[in-house]
């Protein structure tokens, strides 16, 4: 049986293997929750403007089934809908629907009717035609994602663990402990 002294060297919990890891799927989701949409608003920027005349604005209730535990519940989403009508050089005056992309739908009856406010019927107002698809038509062209705050600030802690656990200021554990552990 060996004996170690308590001033025996500590190991790092997480490792060089762990830190690398951590630091790698930081960068990768700091990239998914900043970098994507900055990517996407700057392709954005080459649509067309067009203008688009609001026909009919309301705001319907949506009943979608969702995983819950093991089976689905019900859920109610509030559901912005805009038609307008446009006139594209490529397929002339023509009929859209699309606010954003992805669809705008909010848990809250007043952000619902908030967006649907925002677009009264007979104003007219800008829209912005995709170069590849002329029947594409949105009138809002930002980037659609709620989530990318949370998500950076996960990336940001992984990397930050990772930082950690390169420099060897990570969790320790002490040769004694762990030969004690493994007898």
């Amino acid at each position: 049986m060996t004996t170690t002294s308590p001033q025996a060297k500590s190991r790092p919990f997480i490792g060089t293997f762990g830190g690398i890891l951590a630091l790698l799927l930081g960068i990768v989701v700091l990239g998914f929750g900043v970098l994507a949409p900055w990517v996407q608003a700057l392709e954005r920027q080459q649509w067309k403007e067009l203008s688009c005349e609001i026909t009919h604005a309301t705001m319907v209730e949506e009943i979608r089934q969702e995983q819950w535990g093991n089976g689905t519940r019900d859920i109610v989403w509030y559901v912005p809908k805009v038609e307008y009508t446009y006139h594209a050089p490529a397929i002339g005056t023509s009929t859209g629907t699309n606010i954003a992309d992805p669809a705008p739908a909010f848990r809250d009856p007043v952000a619902a009717q908030h967006l649907t406010n925002q677009y009264p019927v007979g104003s007219t107002q800008p829209c912005y035609e995709d170069p590849e698809d002329a029947r594409r038509v949105y009138l809002d062209i930002a980037p659609q994602n709620p989530a990318r705050i949370p998500i950076a600030i996960s990336g940001i802690i992984l990397i930050l663990i990772g930082i950690l656990g390169l420099s060897g200021k990570g969790a320790r554990v002490s040769h004694a402990t762990s030969s004690a552990l493994a007898e």
